[in-house]
């Protein structure tokens, strides 16, 4: 249980949302927190315990608002967690465009990124983008692809379901309720080759000035995102994927053990592209409204040990990954340390559509 503190929390989004109207159809639901204050460059940091289940994917991501709008261009900056094969695979990624292009990796681990919490982290300059887990440098990009991020972004968190089995796994509703937790998020400005933190949420409450939660869905998305399955539980940021019968976080136990999951050891995937020269200037922007897709990006301290070269995982199609912050007074644990253990980083191609 974690002492009161100051007002938190964020969200993420996916790709082209429907009307709010709409995002009732779905039997089954999904949760985006994400941020009302837009940032270019930085260091996102966050420590968080992930989702499992085959289909299920769980987030953090930098989005410019509007990407998914016709004739925008297209921002965005990933870390998802694939919950199938024991959640052991996170992918990174850039996604730019017109023309779509995207940049995917996969780090596996181990063990399984749901059964502790881990501190994931992106810090994004004009030279580079740079992934960390528990504060060991996973990948780095400092090519074309980095140059064309150029706009201030929204910061977000989500949990869903993708229908493109391929790249996620099939879809097993048994494995329902799901919850990615997140402990705290720390945001760090960037100038002359420093970075400087900005501020920090806790996640003793949701911060109606900070935050804004999701209330639509998208193209390949099997659920609905809605406020019901966001909330805040014994001091941690709660995302819930349920059943429409069964929204909520009543269920979530941020602090308990995992239920361990099944899965077998994952496949190998392709080459991924990296971008070119990093582009320049930045403003820090404010004031959001959820639009489309987005992904994932963190960055900062870590805790728990260094991870190892391990083995690639696979991914067909699909998301991005985040970075998050060190451990807050709690502990990692032996499996949150052994889940970092043969961190390995495999370039997978993919097209999110």
């Amino acid at each position: 249980m974690k002492l009161s503190r100051a007002l938190p929390l964020i969200a993420a989004v996916a790709l082209a949302p429907t009307l709010a109207s709409s995002a009732e159809a779905m039997v089954y639901k999904g949760a985006e927190l994400y941020s009302s204050e837009l940032r270019q460059y930085g260091r996102f940091e966050m420590r968080m315990k992930m989702a499992r289940g085959s289909g299920v994917l769980s987030t953090f991501f930098l989005y410019k608002n509007g990407s998914e709008l016709a004739g925008a261009k297209w921002e965005e900056v990933d870390i998802e967690v694939l919950g199938k094969n024991n959640a052991v695979g996170c992918q990174s990624n850039i996604i730019t465009g017109p023309p779509r292009a995207s940049s995917e990796q996969i780090f596996t681990t181990a063990a399984s990124l749901a059964d502790a919490y881990h501190v994931y982290r992106i810090d994004w300059t004009p030279e580079y983008v740079a992934w960390f887990v528990d504060d060991v440098e996973v990948r780095r990009t400092t090519g074309e692809q980095s140059a064309l991020l150029v706009n201030p972004e929204s910061m977000r968190f989500n949990i869903w379901s993708s229908d493109r089995e391929a790249w996620v796994g099939p879809f097993d509703d048994t494995v329902l309720p799901q919850y990615q937790y997140v402990d705290w998020f720390k945001v760090y400005d960037y100038a002359a080759g420093k970075f400087t933190l900005a501020w920090e949420d806790k996640f003793d409450a949701i911060d109606p000035t900070r935050w804004l939660m999701g209330n639509w869905t998208f193209g390949g998305n099997r659920v609905d995102l809605t406020p019901l399955n966001v909330g805040v539980k014994d001091g941690y940021l709660v995302l819930a994927l349920t059943k429409e019968t069964a929204t909520g976080i009543a269920g979530a136990d941020p602090t308990g053990t995992a239920v361990p999951g099944g899965g077998g050891a994952p496949s190998t995937g392709g080459a991924a592209s990296t971008g070119g020269a990093a582009a320049t200037g930045a403003t820090t922007g404010a004031g959001a409204t959820p639009a489309g897709g987005a992904l994932n990006g963190t960055g900062g301290a870590a805790t728990g040990a260094a991870p190892a070269v391990g083995t690639p995982a696979d991914s067909a199609d699909g998301g991005g990954c985040a970075l998050a912050p060190a451990a807050r007074g709690k502990s990692v644990g032996a499996a949150g340390l052994l889940a970092l253990l043969g961190l390995a980083v495999t370039a997978l191609r993919r097209r999110k559509a």
